[in-house]
């Protein structure tokens, strides 16, 4: 064989691949769409595909980056960070000249909604919708919604290209309405285009939202085998709707879900804080600012302490929070609905979020919310209750007394005691007489609730011990 056949067969080889290079043309990750939202102040992560060993050239807002597609024709990039701003057009254009964009893209901040059923409750349903939906256009607010996919492997993309949406009359009522009103909250406040992402199901416990391997270290392999409920498996959610999203970039995430593990608040426990590693990891972001929204009050009035599974599984959202880095609980007790696990008022838990967010992901010189206890301590004949967080002292709507409280003793048994609000403590007259061991507020299904800060958040329920 000559030097001129083997060159020849090397030409035949090479040409499929050739005619693969001219016929596809890059493409982005579906995650990033027409109206999307990029996350500013931060390195820009993208991906996407094209011909196998395809050169291709990134540009946008007259910045270009070059990248090469790997053997199996993925790409990936990092823009340098961008400060707020738009729109945009985004594209990706090989060596060949072929091309695709992302037009209308805007820069500013984005946050992950992640959860169940309230998370997933609409705007249209809310409170007041019909009013807020004659609202104008509003280009500064944008949101996307995750296609419910349940897969029993990780996917590493979305099937299908997601829709970006402008907040709009003819829009708005499809989004979620805790986060819209996040949204709405943070532009107002910060003057940036504000966009979320929603990721979540009705129904669905916390097992289904994390990785397998994660899952695998914290529950028994036998106790994996056994589907959680009606709705989801284990991980599978995880799975089919956030492990895609990994090109993404996030100034933040909510989480609103618990109302589907209230059986089993210790596996909760277990659960959550590994379940908020999962996600930072994903995103390849440790310090990704996590904001708990804690369950509502929902069920039975109480007449005298009794056991609520509720009050325990808020107690550990209440816990994580402190425990976790990064993370804040937003509390959501006064605006629940006895008698509908899906209260109808989100515009206040979003405000609430948004506040949460303006201290964890913004640094603002605010409180988290709601008073939260520091410690219980003996004092005499009383115990006191101080709590942090009060925006300049405690309050008690409709009464000189804090209604809710219990002492308990060592074995829980409990029973209700008279509050009096003292600037930035609650003082439990006489409740040290009986030798307590714990202190108790809002400790129901759906308690009745008065002790607010001064900035007219209400105080978080908890159960702490008395030292």
């Amino acid at each position: 064989m000559n030097r001129w056949s083997g060159l020849f067969g090397m030409l035949i080889a090479l040409s499929p691949m050739l005619a693969l290079a001219q016929e596809i043309a890059p493409q982005f990750d579906p995650v990033f769409a027409d109206h999307a939202v990029l996350q500013r102040d931060r390195p820009l992560r993208v991906r996407g595909t094209a011909a196998p060993g395809q050169m291709l050239t990134l540009g946008i807002a007259g910045i270009s980056l070059d990248t090469v597609a790997n053997a199996k024709g993925d790409w990936t990039a990092t823009l340098p960070a961008m400060a707020a701003g738009g729109p945009y057009r985004l594209s990706a254009t090989d060596k060949a000249g072929k091309s695709s964009a992302i037009e209308d893209v805007m820069v500013g901040d984005v946050f992950l909604c992640g959860g169940q059923s309230n998370m997933s409750y609409l705007t249209k349903y809310a409170t007041n919708a019909s009013n807020q939906l004659k609202t104008p256009t509003d280009p500064a607010i944008r949101f996307a919604t995750i296609p419910i996919s349940y897969s029993p492997l990780k996917q590493s993309k979305l099937p299908e290209r997601i829709q970006w949406r402008i907040a709009a009359p003819d829009t708005l009522g499809e989004s979620s309405a805790v986060c819209y009103y996040m949204a709405l909250e943070l532009k107002k406040e910060k003057g940036v285009t504000i966009g979320f992402v929603r990721s979540s199901l009705g129904g669905t416990r916390v097992e289904s939202w994390l990785s397998a391997a994660t899952l695998r270290d914290v529950i028994p392999q036998a106790d994996m085998a056994k589907p959680p409920n009606w709705q989801a498996g284990p991980t599978v959610l995880y799975n089919g709707m956030i492990a895609p999203l990994g090109a993404y970039s996030f100034k933040g995430a909510v989480w609103y879900q618990g109302e589907s593990n209230v059986a089993d608040p210790e596996n909760y426990r277990r659960l959550l804080p590994p379940m908020m590693r999962d996600w930072r990891q994903t995103f390849a972001d440790p310090g990704l600012p996590f904001v708990i929204v804690q369950l509502t009050a929902f069920g039975p009035v109480a007449t005298k302490p009794v056991k609520s599974d509720w009050a325990e599984l808020r107690e550990v959202q209440r816990q994580v929070a402190l425990d976790i880095p990064k993370t804040a609980l937003v509390v959501s007790i006064d605006v629940g609905d006895r008698s509908d696990i899906h209260p109808a008022q989100k515009k206040i838990v979003g405000q609430r979020v948004a506040r949460a967010k303006r201290h964890l992901a913004y640094s603002d010189p605010v409180s988290v919310g709601g008073p939260r206890p520091l410690t219980a301590m003996r004092r005499g004949d009383d115990v006191v209750v101080r709590f942090g967080d009060t925006d300049g002292g405690l309050l008690t709507y409709s009464s000189n007394q804090a209604i809710g409280f219990e002492i308990c003793d060592a074995a829980r048994a409990c029973r209700f005691t008279e509050a009096r609000a003292e600037g930035d403590t609650i003082v439990l007259s006489g409740a040290n007489r009986s030798n307590p061991a714990f202190v108790r507020y809002a400790w129901a299904n759906s308690p009745i609730v008065n002790l607010y800060g001064k900035t007219d958040n209400p105080a978080i329920p908890f159960e702490m011990a008395i030292r």
